[in-house]
């Protein structure tokens, strides 16, 4: 399986796990092991590759190559359904810049590359 799927010259990120772009759903063939949630996973798009981790709290970390933190998005869920939001890290610091609110867990990680 290819993490890039191409169609007609636009970009689109596959789902980060399960089948409903909810990261938090592991009802994939991976839900056996207790640790899969933190193994990195590779998305490329537009000649950028990005790590995403998913962490113990839900929270997915943005990675580049090079192991810098690029950024998070955090899974939310409220009255009106699920949504993302993207915030970009600011390096050297613990803070985190909101970028926006997203319904597609893949909106949100496109916001975060193209701040690169």
């Amino acid at each position: 399986m290819s993490p890039l799927n191409s169609t007609s010259g636009t970009t689109r990120l596959p789902p980060h796990k399960g089948s409903n772009s909810d990261p938090r759903n592991n009802s994939g063939n991976n839900s056996s092991n207790s640790n899969s949630g933190n193994t990195p996973s590779t998305r490329r798009h537009d000649c950028v590759t990005l790590l995403t981790t998913t962490l113990r709290t839900g929270i997915i970390r943005i990675t580049l190559p090079s192991g810098e933190i690029h950024g998070y998005v955090f899974p939310k869920n409220d009255a009106i359904g699920p949504y993302f939001q993207a915030a970009l890290h600011t390096a050297g610091t613990s803070s985190n810049r909101h970028i926006g609110d997203f319904s597609r867990y893949e909106d949100a990680v496109e916001s975060l590359t193209r701040s690169l």
